[in-house]
């Protein structure tokens, strides 16, 4: 009977290790092995115990950790140091030892480890370079050009700036020349001689960029070569222009300076003296007839684009009463004069823009935004005043998206924006955007009452009108939980309380689902109303 126990009890585990254990014949629930290491333990859970393999793989991991721990450090080797040579480079050159190594370390054993430092580098390893010995590099006596150049001062020439540097040091401000101090040149040098003395303290580039007339007029009188240009690839005028010297300029104009010359980055000297903020200076060159007012530089502007971003608003009327002028043309992005003058010009010279005749009002950019949609964006009043005054305007130009300026409008805060495009009498507010909005679809989604109300009273808006998804401006009002908005929307004459949405809901139904109850009331009172009055 204990056997019959026993073989009873280890017969699952038995059928395990065989795998023969999915044979086993269920057993019941009830049924458990009283034993006194596992009391109350099912006989299906209890797992066999194999503590005798465990312990061998133990042992042997122990034996092979005690036999690297026990390994003995590698004895010293002789080894030769070599201040000079390949040894220098390689920090320590190793010799060949003939004394054996351990046993352990022996080739095939199965823990084999170099010493260290056995290795040798790959110089150290040729035959050619490892009988030589090399002069260190701090011992060789440099040459003689070498030292007197080690001994020179270093000169650090003035950093031309380039265009990404003028447009955060000196675009769109005002650039006032430093003063000119007194003259360097000696009073001989500013005599009626035609060879000076001694060599001029300044070069000729130096000194218009200083403003220096005394040197300028010493270097003039020895006929130069005036067009030459310095190490900036810029010339004395191109210097006297960028600086605002107006006097400099007029006297390399007196002798016949280039005026067709460019910078590096393609800047004119028109382009050069309005970033420099001085009008006498752009005067001066404008008067010469020389230079094209419409070329453009690197970045594809024209003076007059840099012009309408200046504080002096003379610089902008020198360029317009240039002989030959493009007031219309534009740079890459596609914007003109009168579009950045908008966005980020002055109102003054704006408004000198719009005063030409040839002045395209409604050019539009990449895209396809007009001034009028630029001014109503940045919520410039004044500017869309100005622009909404001029009967060249066109207020129901749309941009790639579909919008107006009545659509811009009606997403700023500023009330005063939309009732002047409203104010318009060609405003047309039933134009739908991309999406198929309306102006008032926009402003239910705003959720401004007071927008609503004008729209409106404005004649033409459409309050039946669907967008893509077939909501009507009472299904956003609904949905949103407006409830001053359903009011305002019900007393419109030819409402539609049960146009249908392309999701099948009606505008009481949009309401019902969002829970508005008194926005259902509401409809559902319209429309027993309006039954009543027809019948």
């Amino acid at each position: 009977m204990l056997i019959g126990g026993y073989m009873s009890n280890e017969l699952p585990s038995y059928r395990r290790h065989i795998g023969m254990h999915h044979l086993r014949p269920p057993l019941p629930s009830h049924y458990r092995r009283q034993t006194p290491h596992r009391p109350n333990t099912r006989c299906g859970d209890a797992l066999p115990s194999r503590p005798i393999p465990m312990v061998f793989v133990g042992l042997l991991l122990l034996n092979q950790l005690s036999a690297v721990i026990a390994v003995p450090e590698p004895r010293s080797m002789p080894q030769t140091r070599d201040a000079r040579g390949v040894g220098a480079l390689r920090g320590t050159r190793i010799a060949p030892s003939s004394q054996p190594l351990p046993g352990n370390l022996a080739p095939g054993s199965l823990f084999t480890r170099a010493p260290k430092g056995s290795h040798r580098s790959a110089l150290a390893r040729q035959p050619a370079c490892a009988s030589s010995r090399l002069p260190h590099p701090d011992s060789t006596p440099r040459p003689a050009h070498v030292e007197d150049q080690l001994k020179r001062p270093i000169r650090r020439t003035k950093r031309l700036p380039t265009m990404h540097r003028l447009e955060e040091t000196r675009l769109f401000s005002p650039v006032t020349p430093p003063p000119v101090g007194a003259s360097r040149c000696r009073a001989e040098y500013t005599g009626a001689r035609h060879t000076p003395p001694a060599p001029l303290p300044l070069t000729l580039s130096e000194a218009a960029e200083q403003g220096d007339i005394p040197c300028v007029n010493a270097w003039l009188r020895n006929n130069p070569a005036i067009d030459a240009p310095d190490a900036h690839h810029l010339t004395a005028l191109q210097h006297a222009v960028r600086n605002g010297r107006a006097e400099a300029v007029d006297a390399l104009l007196n002798h016949n300076a280039s005026l067709t010359v460019v910078t590096p980055n393609r800047e004119t000297l028109l382009h050069l003296g309005v970033l420099s903020g001085n009008h006498a200076v752009v005067q001066a060159i404008a008067a010469r007839g020389s230079v094209d007012s419409n070329l453009q530089d690197e970045r594809g502007w024209t003076p007059l684009m840099y012009a309408v971003h200046q504080v002096d608003i003379r610089l902008c009327q020198v360029l317009l009463n240039v002989t030959g002028i493009d007031v219309n043309s534009v740079n890459p992005q596609h914007r003109t004069a009168l579009w950045l003058a908008t966005d980020s010009g002055r109102a003054a010279t704006m408004a000198a823009l719009i005063c030409r005749e040839d002045i395209d009002v409604n050019c539009a950019d990449m895209y396809g935004a007009s001034p009028l949609m630029c001014a109503t964006r940045n919520g410039k009043v004044d500017r869309q005043a100005l622009l909404l005054s001029d009967a060249r305007t066109d207020v129901n130009r749309q941009d790639q998206n579909g919008m107006t300026a009545l659509m811009i409008a009606i997403s700023k805060k500023n009330p005063a924006l939309h009732r002047n495009i409203l104010a318009h009498p060609a405003t047309d507010a039933a134009l739908r955007d991309a999406q198929g909005n309306t102006a008032l679809h926009l402003a239910m989604q705003q959720r401004r009452l007071s927008y609503v109300v004008d729209l409106l009273a404005q004649h033409g808006a459409a309050v039946n009108a669907v967008n893509l998804a077939g909501d009507s401006p009472l299904h956003i009002a609904a949905s949103n939980g407006k409830t001053a908005m359903v009011r305002r929307l019900l007393r419109a004459a030819d409402i539609d309380v049960d146009r249908i949405n392309h999701a099948g809901l009606t505008p009481a139904m949009c309401a019902l689902s969002q829970g508005h109850d008194q926005i259902v009331r509401l409809i559902f009172e319209h429309r027993d109303r309006r039954y009543r009055e027809m019948h």
